[in-house]
């Protein structure tokens, strides 16, 4: 919860290059013991890869596990392996793969257990977000038959424990899965009661959280929140190499350095004639995620002495933190 790729891949891997050799070697029984713990090395180097933005390396180690948990027969680590497959499919924008791996997943339900079934209703939920028949009333009853189970999750599993260590764990799910269907106030409104309840110690979970919060309030729009947020969570981003997270977020920090070679702006609101001009801290400087919406922000200092690259504030603005749409 605390670190990201760029920390834990080479450990990681190590350990899981090192269990696929010992399997090809080992003996029955313990070839299944160490299938079962290839799996959950193979999944987490998966998800690791998959965070890092390396789709293919991800996508290798998502299908070594999946071929691990069918050669140990358990039908809990297949159904795992494939909701890990579902997982990927997910950051491909394939909905109809997200969901077929996750019924798939849910074949023999009646021999699952119930961290298994959660983890396989809530990629169901994530697949009917990207499906042109995708509907809040469908979500909402997935996530319903998920809740109903976390509290009876009790398995020695190593693996697929977040949703007994993250405080409020459906309702990240459907926050993040009103956000897909487009339903912005709803996930903002759940977003802003789970993050005022989240622990210090889960830094990365919460600036995953914190960019989701962000999209689903620049969709609302509250750009000065968005701005906040952002500048909280892109120390993060760049601590930990996460480029899942990068993407998340509605903004994004400049390079450092990069503000010194782009001219800020000429005008900031055309309905407003600038009066005051404010010097732009260059370390919280934050570009546009998609260029077709000009969104340009950062912490804005005291009134001085301007450089070269400042902004000039519309009337009655205050120097604080806001987004402003501008010309780049």
């Amino acid at each position: 919860m605390w670190l990201g790729p760029r920390h834990l891949i080479p450990t990681v891997a190590t350990q899981a290059q090192l269990i696929e050799e010992l399997s090809r070697a080992a003996d029955a029984p313990t070839r299944q013991g160490l299938l079962g713990a290839g799996v959950a090395y193979s999944s987490l180097l998966g998800w690791l890869y998959q965070d890092a933005g390396d789709v293919e390396r991800s996508g290798h180690w998502r299908a070594a596990a999946l071929d691990m948990a069918h050669r140990s027969g358990d039908p809990q680590l297949i159904s795992y392996a494939l909701t890990n497959k579902a997982m990927l499919a997910i950051d491909l924008g394939d909905g109809r793969a997200v969901f077929d791996y996750a019924t798939a997943a849910l074949a023999d339900e009646h021999r699952l257990c119930p961290k298994v079934r959660v983890l396989v209703l809530v990629h169901q939920a994530h697949g009917c977000t990207m499906l042109p028949s995708g509907d809040r009333d469908t979500v909402d009853r997935l996530l319903d038959r998920a809740a109903d189970l976390v509290d009876q999750v009790d398995d020695d599993y190593p693996w697929g424990n977040a949703c007994r260590r993250t405080g409020g764990y459906i309702d990240v799910q459907r926050a993040t899965a009103y956000l897909r269907l487009g339903a912005y106030q709803a996930a903002a409104d759940l977003w802003d009661r789970l993050l005022g309840e989240a622990p210090q110690s889960a830094r990365r979970d919460n600036a995953v959280f914190w960019a989701r919060w962000a999209g689903a309030l620049a969709a609302v729009p509250e750009p000065e929140r968005v701005v906040q947020i952002a500048a909280a969570a892109a120390p993060i981003v760049e601590s930990t190499g996460s480029a899942r997270l990068r993407r998340e977020l509605p903004v994004q920090p400049l390079p450092p350095g990069e503000w010194t070679r782009r001219p800020l702006v000429e005008e900031v609101l055309d309905h407003a004639p600038p009066e005051k001009v404010f010097v732009i801290d260059p370390k919280s400087l934050i570009q546009p995620r998609n260029e077709e919406a000009p969104l340009f922000a950062g912490r804005v200092g005291t009134l001085g002495q301007v450089p070269g690259n400042a902004i000039r504030c519309a009337a009655g603005r205050p120097p604080e933190d806001y987004a402003l749409p501008c010309r780049l």
